[in-house]
């Protein structure tokens, strides 16, 4: 039964003046909430902006990086929970199992306008370029940090990278030894996690784990009755990975995972064209990357996998399978020239079945693409002044090559930098753009939507700037300008004559934004971390009658969101999320507030205690007809 509004907003403020207040603030005991003091922010290493691991100072982009402490003290209980802590990306959980996230002005389950790597592996789906959140619900646990990119980074990362680049970076088998057991229950479902790690010898290490979840379903209503939530929702998982260092010049590295999950999936987040049925999914990858170090700032990175997705969303049902490989190269040229450079290729092929109301004009279907890029950073002036050159060429195996440059500048003093970026992108049309029929109902009439196979790619020319800055050993700050113009959009137009419907590149037009970044260590005990983003989108051609996936409306879009980490002493942390939330692609749909909880206890070495509490304002609608109701659980973590 859905708890009324505030009621468990007022049980976490009982549990801690019961619990916590006794205990006092304790500041000599407090330790570093973060994990690192914040003038060491920046010498945070990140390696997706470059493709080479570099300190966070010497990013010439926005660019923000969750840790794992991050991670565990938001409360998070899946990878796009941990992602709304970042400005400019926009969250929202659009069914029980299926969310949508988008970066700087897109958002949608079928939001295709940015990349998502798992240890270097794309898990955007290649017939419709969107994530299965679901199937990647890996366990948080092993997450050591996950790197966002914001802006246009197809110059390194290809076509898929439109808007940015989240990539998800697990630990090595050597920082999980030993077991460790996660257990969570509360009032959405169930989970339990269990890992072991241990030595193969030498400095070879190994990590296995297995993972269980279920959720009913119950805490996604739709008062409109117009749409139903999936149900019964179960899934298990169970992966493993081996590392192995040879004398610190080679790294060989294995990984996979089985993913089998079952559900009733509803109508909540397709209710125009998905009809309730009960699904199984079977899904799973293998991974192997090797790097050699060959000098102080040189080496060679290898990187292969296969992938295996079964596509079940709405009436569209089949098996996709992707292989890919990279080669790539880092070196220094002399003392002025950082050069990177590698090779890519993709072989997708997939099976669908035809469906009276949704399938896939090819049922098989076949591509290779193969890629480039280059990248230079040169020295202007040393330890002061870069400029950075990149292009990548993508060949999409239908006859057309893209090229896509970007000239970025930097400028690093003392304890601040300054950026300046010009970028070109393009995103070709999927496979499911390309090929898929279907049928929507819109203002009670159906329309059938016939494939086109003729769209041009869409393309972007972004230009941003940027400022980072230490105001002291407790204070630092980030603030990003960015201004996109978009050319040949997609966008679904609806022919009331004859009820059909097709996809057209009919939509152009500009967003600019800016999104500010502060990080405040007020007290000991205490951590603030507020953003602010703002997004004005202008698409002259838009009709509030036009339709799409992920369609940005021309509107203004505004969030603000606070993380406050406070540490009570003797183990006991308390941590809010704050966020007020507009959608950038739903105009029905009103902006929203939403507070979330998380109470903390290390109890002893081994063992820690966790309450989470989300959506303690009440139940909201998050960019889909269904409503996300309150929620508490409890998380227990044992290492043994």
């Amino acid at each position: 039964m859905p708890l009324p509004r505030n009621v468990a907003a007022f049980l976490f403020c009982a549990i801690f003046f019961f619990f916590i207040c006794p205990l006092g603030r304790a500041q000599e005991e407090a330790s570093d909430l973060s994990g690192m003091e914040i003038e060491d922010l920046m010498a945070v290493q990140v390696v997706t902006p470059s493709r080479r691991l570099e300190p966070l100072a010497q990013v010439a982009g926005a660019v923000t990086v969750l840790d794992e402490e991050d991670i565990r003290r938001s409360g998070a209980t899946n990878i796009p929970e941990a992602l709304k802590l970042v400005p400019g990306v926009h969250v929202a959980q659009i069914d029980t199992e299926k969310w949508g996230v988008g970066i700087r002005g897109f958002n949608g389950m079928f939001d295709n306008k940015h990349l998502v790597l798992l240890d270097g592996r794309p898990i955007t789906s290649t017939a419709r370029t969107n994530v299965a959140w679901s199937n990647e619900s890996i366990p948080l646990e092993t997450v050591k940090r996950i790197e966002v990119v914001r802006g246009a980074w197809t110059s390194l990362w290809g076509a898929d990278s439109f808007t940015g680049v989240i990539n998800i970076i697990t630990k090595r088998a050597a920082e999980t030894q030993g077991w460790q057991s996660v257990s969570l229950v509360g009032t959405d479902g169930v989970e339990q996690t269990l890992r072991n790690g241990g030595s193969a010898g030498g400095d070879a290490y190994y990590r296995v784990y297995a993972k269980g979840g279920y959720q009913d379903g119950r805490q996604m209503e739709d008062h409109t009755r117009q749409a139903t939530s999936t149900k019964d929702w179960a899934q298990g998982r169970t992966g493993a990975r081996f590392d192995w260092t040879n004398a610190y010049t080679d790294e060989l590295s294995m990984q996979g995972e089985l993913v089998q999950s079952q559900f009733n999936e509803g109508a909540g987040s397709m209710p125009h064209m998905a009809p309730s049925r009960e699904k199984e999914n079977y899904n799973g990858y293998w991974q192997l990357s090797w790097d050699r170090a060959t000098g102080l700032d040189s080496g060679l990175h290898f990187r292969t996998s296969y992938t295996r997705d079964t596509d079940t969303d709405g009436g569209l049902e089949g098996t996709s399978n992707v292989w890919d490989a990279e080669l790539q190269h880092a070196l220094e040229l002399g003392d002025r020239n950082l050069l990177s450079y590698g090779l890519g290729t993709r072989y997708y092929w997939d099976s669908f079945e035809n469906k009276p109301d949704s399938h896939m004009e090819d049922q098989h279907f076949y591509r290779l693409e193969t890629s480039a890029f280059l990248q230079d950073k040169m020295t202007l002036v040393p330890e002061s002044l870069y400029l950075i050159l990149g292009l990548k060429f993508d060949y999409l195996g239908s006859g057309t090559l893209e090229a896509q440059p970007t000239i970025r500048l930097l400028q690093t003093l003392e304890d601040q930098e300054y950026w300046l970026a010009v970028s070109r992108a393009v995103r070709p049309a999927n496979r499911w753009q390309d090929n898929g029929f279907y049928r929507v109902r819109y203002r009670g009439v159906e329309y059938d939507i016939h494939p086109t196979d003729s769209l041009a790619s869409e393309e972007l020319v972004a230009y941003e700037a940027g400022y980072r800055r230490h105001l002291s050993k407790l204070l630092s700050m980030e603030i990003s300008l960015f201004a996109n113009d978009y050319d040949r959009l997609t966008k679904l137009q609806l022919n009331s004559a004859t009820h059909t419907g097709e996809l057209t590149n009919g939509l152009s037009g500009t967003s600019y934004g800016v999104e500010s970044l502060l990080e405040w260590q007020a007290r000991q005990w205490l951590t603030l971390r507020p953003s602010v983003s703002f997004i004005r989108q202008d698409f002259e051609q838009f009709s509030w009658d036009d339709h799409g996936d992920s369609m940005p409306k021309p509107t203004d879009v505004v969030e603000t969101k606070l993380m406050a980490m406070t540490d009570l002493g003797r183990g006991v942390g308390l941590d809010l999320d704050f966020a007020y939330l507009d959608s950038p692609t739903e105009e029905r749909l009103d902006s929203y507030c939403t507070m979330d909880a998380h109470l903390s206890w290390k109890a002893r070495d081994g063992l820690l205690l966790e309450l989470i509490g989300q959506n303690l304002l009440g139940a909201r609608q998050e960019f889909s007809l269904l409503e996300v109701d309150t929620s508490l659980a409890l998380r227990v973590t044992w290492d043994f």
